[in-house]
């Protein structure tokens, strides 16, 4: 056996597992990880049993109530075909808190009286009816299929659990439909609610949670209340809502990161995503139809200036009464590949915040169109922004389409299909810079067929060397320019392979250097073939040699 070829090719293995690793380290977390109903049943009761109010206190209250099962993952506990209705003298239709046994709480209508309503400015939320309530939880449990009415009353408010999965329920008229609350693991997935009066989904200070694929209609504030780290919001529906279809901000001193918020659709909203923490990406989303922004990026704390470093693209955004895009105090954000249509005032707007200024945003290769105003606008306290590549059309009803307060931002390489000629040495850039109040874009691109390639970059403040290619002359030109928080470096499937092999290489030369020096190889006396010192059997034949 070569082991010389075997010990390249091992090094080879891990180095490309390690690459493959850190390629997909952005990916959300698997559903592996979670309880799931998938193979259970899901039976249509034609007749709930009544059955008072429930409190479970500990373990053995499953067994003193008559509830079937043993309790772990193979045979919960089961609550299941049950009507419970509320009344003012009771706070939780099912309560189940200090236990450690798995349960299931599925094939339940449960009707709640809205004793006490909602009051934010007396703090009353803990006080709210709550038709299931489950706390300090130390094992996977399932709540599915169940018929939700609230009445206001809230609908499932989890406190302190950990691997439970909320799946299949329809909830009606609550006040937060959903709630968890300093827990994690949470899959929230296949829920139908609507009509709640303040939030449908709320997430507070609960990591590792899952929203997918719910549908959420609103008549309250938000339908996605976001105040945690690490949270996926995915192919979830959101219509309406007095503020905002997804909202994610910060509890100080707390600063939430590392959230993703991909292919959902929001309509009729008045912002359709705000956003204020950091580290996050916002992608394939469809946002219709805001009554204020498509996306209002808002920053109001003046300690936190820098860094939050998220990314939004290719998004929808279409029909927004004001801007596509808002951002506002926000630093070091990137928005690339967006589509922005129609908006009401700008496509883009980029302005300070509360005495922040925005400033090191990077927007790329946006599509912006039938702006009533400006197809971007950059007003006060905006610099150092950059934008780069974009494409601006019908904006500001013929009129020109981009305006900038500060005059400290970049603009080039965009195309601006009010300016598209003359290009007399047909290199892909009009002759004459695109000039408007306070700006101008020194290489405007003569068609939107032409692209552009960022052969090098150096973050921050740097010269960068553009290809410009025009598709109808395939004429091309190079040029120089400078432009800040460019988008993460990216190398091809050729050149990681490649390094591979160079690194294996070396470090095969390494080790069989060290061999030499340090492991003198012996000869088998059967095969003649070497094996190394300490070896009791050849590799080779097998037979039994010296140590």
């Amino acid at each position: 056996m070569n082991y010389k070829i075997l010990f390249a090719l091992l090094i080879s293995l891990i180095l490309l597992n390690f690459g493959l690793s850190v390629n997909s380290s952005n990916e959300p977390p698997s559903n592996n990880s979670y309880i799931s109903s998938i193979e259970f049943e899901k039976p249509t009761i034609q007749n709930y049993q009544p059955h008072p109010a429930i409190n479970i206190s500990s373990d053995s209250d499953f067994v003193d109530l008559g509830f079937p099962g043993i309790g772990d993952q193979q045979n919960p506990y089961m609550i299941e075909g049950l009507e419970i209705i509320g009344s003012e003298s009771v706070r939780k239709l099912i309560s189940i808190k200090n236990v450690n046994s798995t349960f299931t709480i599925k094939n339940n209508r449960l009707v709640g009286n809205g004793s006490e309503k909602l009051n934010v400015y007396q703090n009353n939320i803990e006080n709210i009816q709550k038709l299931i309530y489950i706390e300090n939880t130390n094992s996977p449990f399932i709540i599915e299929n169940n018929l939700l009415f609230g009445n206001d009353s809230d609908g499932i408010y989890l406190n302190k659990v950990s691997s439970a999965s909320i799946e299949y329920n329809i909830i009606e008229t609550t006040n937060i439909a959903i709630n968890s609350v300093n827990s994690s693991q949470i899959i929230i997935i296949n829920n139908v609610i609507s009509k709640s009066t303040w939030v449908g989904i709320s997430i507070l200070e609960s990591l590792g949670v899952q929203i997918i694929n719910n549908s959420i209609i609103n008549k309250g504030e938000i339908g996605i209340d976001i105040k945690s780290h690490n949270v996926v919001i995915e192919n979830n529906t959101i219509e309406g809502g007095s503020f905002a279809g997804i909202k994610a901000s910060n509890r100080y001193p707390i600063y939430y990161s590392n959230l993703t918020v991909s292919s959902n659709t929001i309509n009729n909203t008045l912002h359709g995503i705000y956003w204020q923490t950091q580290d996050s990406i916002i992608s394939e989303n469809q946002i219709l139809n805001s009554k204020g922004n498509g996306i209002l990026l808002q920053i109001l704390d003046q300690s936190i200036q820098n860094g939050f470093n998220n990314n939004f693209s290719n998004n929808l955004i279409s029909s927004a009464n004001l801007n596509g895009i808002a951002i506002l105090g926000a630093d070091s954000n990137t928005f690339t590949n967006n589509t922005i249509i129609d908006s009401g005032f700008s496509g883009i707007s980029v302005s300070g915040s509360s005495g922040l200024r925005s400033k090191n945003n990077f927007i790329s290769r946006n599509e912006i169109s039938y702006s009533d105003d400006y197809g971007i606008r950059i007003g006060y306290s905006a610099e150092e922004n950059s934008i780069i590549g974009n494409n601006f059309q019908l904006n500001n009803n013929g009129g020109i389409q981009g305006y900038d307060e500060d005059e400290k931002n970049k603009f080039q390489l965009n195309y601006w299909d009010d300016w598209t000629g003359p290009d007399s040495d047909v290199n892909g850039i009009v002759d004459a810079p695109y000039i408007f109040e306070g700006n101008s874009d020194p290489y405007p691109r003569v068609s939107i067929d032409s692209n552009y390639e960022i052969l090098e970059q150096n973050i921050p403040f740097n010269t960068v060397k553009i290809t410009i290619i025009d598709f109808k002359t395939d004429g091309a030109t190079k040029i120089e320019t400078e432009t800040q928080n460019l988008p993460e470096f990216h190398i091809s499937t050729a050149e990681f392979f490649l390094i591979i092999l160079i690194i294996g290489v070396v470090s095969f030369k390494v080790y069989q250097k060290y061999q030499k020096k340090s492991f003198p190889l012996n000869r088998c006396p059967s095969c003649n073939s070497r094996y190394p010192p300490g070896s009791v059997y050849c590799g080779e034949c097998g037979a039994e040699v010296e140590i």
